[in-house]
């Protein structure tokens, strides 16, 4: 969340996404974690499409 906070600070719009999972969700391949983003992948396209459409301002 650190790049957004910088982005912010030069004036540079974003969108900071966090995903929590808890370890039964978790599943290690091969040294490899797998975790699956579809929902938060579909939730950030929904925040995204509105932010876009209805051109949020900046506050000051």
């Amino acid at each position: 969340m650190g790049v957004v906070m910088e982005a912010a600070f030069y004036g540079i719009s974003t969108i900071a996404v966090s995903l929590q999972v808890t370890r039964g969700d978790i599943k290690f391949e091969d040294g490899h974690v797998d975790i699956d983003y579809d929902f938060a992948k579909k939730i950030l396209n929904k925040v995204a499409k509105n932010v876009l459409k209805k051109r949020f301002t900046r506050r000051c």
